[in-house]
């Protein structure tokens, strides 16, 4: 997939730089339209670099998809979906950039939060939680890596792990 820093992707997103390269390529990027110019997003585009079976790439895909629904529900622990555009044929999902720290590097430079401040994340992962479970969706990406963390409320940043079940 051809995105790269400079490019501009389906209009009003340029690419700045490579972010994250697993699963999902991750790409900072800015918004170019004159009243929202230099907003920060996310591009979001499967990675076919990692040399994947046919099964594994249309799971990919499947899953990208899902993740723009779940964005869709529009929950305030959620970025903001801001558009859903292919790129020689493979989906690419643009959303609001969440800024703050992971809780992983949060742990791992500044060491444990207090037993308050950990039990106020959980309350609030826990909230989230019940919100996708009432909309019939169940989040496997429960890891400190995917919540980024600031001035008392996190946001959910890695929303790759998403299967929807009949809640009857």
């Amino acid at each position: 997939m051809p995105l790269a820093p400079g490019e501009t992707l389906a209009g009003p997103w340029q690419i700045q730089q490579l972010v994250s390269d697993h699963t999902y390529l991750l790409f900072s990027a800015v918004d170019t339209k004159k009243s929202l110019e230099g907003r920060l997003v996310v591009v979001k585009a499967t990675n076919h670099g990692k040399s994947l079976s046919p099964e594994q790439a249309r799971a990919l895909k499947r899953n990208l998809s899902r993740q723009l629904t779940c964005l869709s529900l529009r929950h305030y622990y959620l970025p903001e979906p801001l558009d859903y555009v292919t790129v020689d044929d493979e989906p690419v999902l643009v959303y609001t950039y969440s800024p703050g720290i992971s809780l992983l590097k949060h742990v791992c430079d500044q060491g444990p939060f207090s037993p308050a401040i950990a039990l106020h994340i959980i309350r609030q992962i826990a909230d989230f939680l019940h919100f996708l479970h009432d909309e019939g969706w169940l989040f496997l990406g429960i890891n400190p890596a995917h919540f980024v963390w600031k001035e008392g409320t996190f946001r959910v940043v890695g929303f790759g792990n998403l299967l929807p079940f009949d809640r009857r």
